[in-house]
C-alpha cells in the first residue's frame, strides 16, 4: 500500500490584536496580518459535509466563534492548570540545578561555613516550633532592641559561641545570612513535611480515621483542619494534626475533594479509612449529600462518629434546658462573668473576697491546703506571699 505523503493542511485565519489578546494560549505568533494554525493532521485535505471538494480557507474565518466553547470544558481547564504547574516545576528545577552548581564551585571552607549558618537557623527554628513561639519581631533593623525571637536567639548563640560568632549574622555574606523571612518559611515548611512524614511512617499503611473541622482565621479565610486517628505499634491511640487547608467553598463536595486530595498528597489511600469524626453541621452530617455520606460512598467501612466533645456540649445544653436549677446556675455564672470581666478593680475585689473566705475555711478545717491546692494561677511577684484562691 502506497504511503500518503501529503503535507499537513494549514489554514490561514485572519487575526486581530483583540482576538489574540482574548485567548493567550493562541499567542504562538503575534502578527497584525494573520495567524497560522494547523487545524488538521489527516493525510487528505478536509472536505465539505457533502463529501465534495476541499473546504476553501474562507470557510475557516468563523472558527474563532467556536473557540470559547472549547476553552470551557473541565478537561481543557485541567490541562491548562497542569501546564502552569509544570512550568513552575521546571523553573524551580532549573533554579535548584543552578544553586547546586554554584554550591559545588565554592571552596570547602565556604561550604562548611554555609552548613554552620544553616544548622544554626534550623536549630533555632526547631526550638521555636517545639514551644509554639513566634519568629518575627515588629522591628528587625540593626538598631532595634527587640528583633524577635528568631534573630534574638541567633544573637544569643553568637555571644555564647565564638566559633559561630565569626560566620553568622553581621559576619556572614550579605547574600548568605540564612535569616531572611523566606528562609525562615522554607525551614518551617521543611519541618512540617518531615513531621508529617514521621507520622505517616508511624502509621505504616495501617487503617486510620479522619477528624475534620472547619473554622475561619483572623483574616476571615475559611480553613479546613485535618487530623488522623490511629493505633500505633505500641497499642496507643494517636490523634496527630496533619494539615490546615484553605477552602473557598464549604460545601460537602468541596470538602470531600479537599480531604481526598490531602490524603493522596501524603500517599494515604482512602480505602484505609475506618472512621470519620465531624461536628453536627448539615454539610458534615447530611444523610444524603453530607461529607459523611460522600465519604461512605467511596469507603463503605468508614464508620462515622459524632465528636464526643461536641456531644457533651449538646448534652449539657439539653440538660440545662430541662432542669430549672441548672439553667439558673448557668445564667448566674454568665452574669457574674459579664460584670467582673469588664473591670480590673472588680476582679481584684473578687480575688480579695475569695481569699478571705478561703482563709476562714482553712482555719475551720473545712478545706485542706497543699502543693498545687487553692493557689491562684499566675507568677508570684518578688517579696509577695502567694495568694490563696
Amino acid at each position: 500500500m502506497k504511503k500518503n505523503t501529503e503535507p499537513l493542511c494549514l489554514y490561514v485565519l485572519p487575526s486581530t490584536s483583540a482576538f489574540v489578546e482574548n485567548y493567550p494560549l493562541l499567542r504562538l505568533r503575534r502578527s497584525d496580518k494573520m495567524l497560522a494554525s494547523a487545524v488538521s493532521s489527516t493525510p487528505a485535505a478536509p472536505t465539505s459535509a457533502s463529501g465534495g471538494s476541499p473546504l476553501p480557507p474562507a470557510e475557516c474565518t468563523h472558527a474563532g466563534a467556536k473557540i470559547p466553547s472549547h476553552l470551557r470544558p473541565p478537561a481543557h481547564l485541567t490541562s491548562k492548570s497542569a501546564s502552569a504547574d509544570l512550568t513552575l516545576h521546571l523553573r524551580a528545577h532549573t533554579y535548584d540545578q543552578r544553586s547546586a552548581a554554584d554550591f559545588e564551585k565554592q571552596s570547602d571552607q565556604q561550604k562548611t561555613e554555609y552548613r554552620i549558618r544553616l544548622n544554626a537557623s534550623i536549630d533555632v527554628a526547631r526550638f521555636l516550633l517545639n514551644f509554639g513561639l513566634s519568629f518575627r519581631g515588629h522591628d528587625e533593623s540593626e538598631s532595634s532592641k527587640n528583633k524577635g525571637l528568631f534573630l534574638g536567639i541567633l544573637e544569643w548563640l553568637r555571644n555564647r559561641l565564638p566559633d559561630v560568632d565569626r560566620i553568622i549574622l553581621k559576619h556572614a555574606p550579605k547574600n548568605d545570612m540564612m535569616t531572611s523571612p523566606k528562609i525562615q518559611k522554607d525551614i518551617v515548611s521543611a519541618c512540617a513535611q518531615e513531621t508529617v512524614k514521621a507520622i505517616i511512617d508511624d502509621l505504616n499503611g495501617d487503617y486510620f480515621g479522619i477528624l475534620v473541622d472547619k473554622s475561619k482565621d483572623i483574616s476571615n479565610h475559611e480553613q479546613m483542619a485535618l487530623a488522623l486517628r490511629y493505633v500505633d505499634k505500641k497499642g496507643q491511640v494517636n490523634e496527630p494534626f496533619i494539615s490546615l487547608v484553605h477552602v473557598s467553598d464549604t460545601s460537602a463536595k468541596s470538602l470531600k475533594e479537599a480531604v481526598l486530595s490531602l490524603l493522596m498528597k501524603h500517599s494515604l489511600s482512602p480505602s484505609k479509612i475506618r472512621g470519620q469524626g465531624y461536628d453536627w453541621a448539615c454539610n458534615m452530617q447530611g444523610k444524603m449529600n453530607g461529607l459523611k455520606a460522600l465519604i461512605l460512598q467511596e469507603t463503605p467501612l468508614a464508620y462515622s462518629v459524632h465528636y464526643f466533645a461536641h456531644q457533651l456540649q449538646l448534652t449539657l445544653v439539653a440538660v440545662a434546658k430541662k432542669h430549672k436549677e441548672v439553667e439558673t446556675l448557668f445564667a448566674i455564672v454568665t452574669n457574674v462573668l459579664n460584670v467582673i470581666e469588664v473591670s480590673f478593680k472588680r476582679r481584684d475585689q473578687l480575688r480579695d473576697h475569695q481569699a478571705e473566705l478561703l482563709e476562714q475555711l482553712l482555719e475551720s478545717g473545712e478545706v485542706e491546703s497543699g502543693k498545687g491546692l487553692n493557689q491562684e494561677r499566675g507568677l508570684q511577684r518578688p517579696g509577695c506571699k502567694p495568694k490563696l484562691f
